[in-house]
């Protein structure tokens, strides 16, 4: 869900706790570039807040939009709220890259995504980040065969494999509605290495 961030308060809170009771919500989506959110402004407090309350992962644009899209911004908030996971998404593009490997490294919660990124640079990205938060992320669905084939080509260990492409991405959603998708294809998880991957795990991803 990517909601007005400026509707009054009560209508975005309602419309967030509709969407969880019946529409099965399971995260909410910030496009800063979009909205004019600063991350580091009350409201940002605010929405952050209410993702709290409801314990939903926050996926955060970052890169294209800047500043307000600055991965670097996301540390106040994501250290007054530490336990809603949120998603870097982009990691701050292909030129900011590697700042957002600094609040990673000092936010627990946050996740980087490394769509996008050549090869040396999710090397990169994984000598600094542990890679239980970094995730594979197809961004346009067309682009899943590249995104995920670059991370099995990866010159690191299976278990490194493994925690990009399907562990990162299952915990950040381990309570939502992709929970039951995931657990169907747990045991799809080739016991030879990650050669193999089937299209379930990609859409997972």
């Amino acid at each position: 869900m990517s909601p007005h961030l400026y509707q009054p308060d009560d209508c975005f809170r309602d419309e967030v706790r509709r969407c969880v009771e019946t529409r099965g919500l399971r995260a909410l989506k910030i496009q800063p570039q979009f909205s004019g959110l600063n991350p580091m402004g009350k409201r940002a407090e605010w929405v952050f807040g209410i993702a709290n309350d409801y314990r939903l992962p926050v996926v955060f644009h970052t890169g294209s939009g800047a500043t307000f899209a600055l991965p670097s911004l996301l540390i106040p908030v994501a250290r007054q709220y530490p336990e809603p996971p949120v998603s870097v998404a982009h990691r701050g593009g292909p030129t900011c890259y590697l700042e957002a490997i600094v609040p990673a490294r000092l936010c627990p919660n946050l996740l980087l995504d490394v769509s996008s990124l050549m090869p040396h640079q999710v090397l990169e990205v994984l000598r600094h980040v542990p890679a239980e938060r970094v995730m594979a992320r197809s961004d346009p669905p067309e682009s899943a065969e590249v995104e995920l084939g670059e991370i099995v080509s990866l010159p690191v260990s299976d278990g490194v494999k493994r925690a990009v492409l399907w562990d990162t991405p299952r915990n950040l959603l381990k309570n939502s509605l992709f929970r039951k998708a995931a657990s169907r294809v747990e045991n799809s998880w080739p016991t030879n290495g990650p050669e193999s991957i089937g299209s379930g795990l990609a859409m997972v991803c």
